[in-house]
């Protein structure tokens, strides 16, 4: 029973584990540590960088509400540069008319240096 459980019986009768048994746990206990450590710090950064995306979605959703309170051709007076969450987006939008009279409006936001989101939405044409 001694035996299964690592146990040994020394001279004098002292029971346990050796020192290098000992090293060699602790050891693979560091290996372990260390890589869970890594997975967490990867972890934080792909959550900063959704942050960021959820944010750029968040302006191009705002754009495009907008867009549907003033009006497709009051569009190009909105700003191109927009502040959210102490981060700046910049904001570019491009207008094709379709065939069933509507208006597709492409929607982009991008950060200098940091990730973007890119929206599709429809509106009414203008009106003569």
């Amino acid at each position: 029973m001694r035996a299964r459980l690592g146990l040994h019986r020394r001279a004098g009768g002292a029971r346990g584990f050796s020192l290098v048994e000992l090293v060699v746990a602790i050891l693979v206990l560091s290996i372990g540590t260390v890589g869970a450590l890594r997975a967490f710090q990867q972890a934080g950064r792909d959550t900063a960088g959704l942050t960021a995306r959820q944010l750029a979605l968040q302006v191009a959703q705002s754009r495009a509400d907008e867009i549907r309170l003033l009006g497709i051709a009051e569009a190009g007076a909105l700003p191109e540069e927009v502040e959210m969450g102490r981060l700046r987006f910049r904001v570019t939008l491009t207008r094709t008319p379709t065939r069933g009279g509507l208006v597709e409006a492409l929607i982009a936001v991008a950060q200098p240096d940091g990730p973007g989101a890119r929206l599709v939405a429809y509106f009414a044409a203008p009106g003569p």
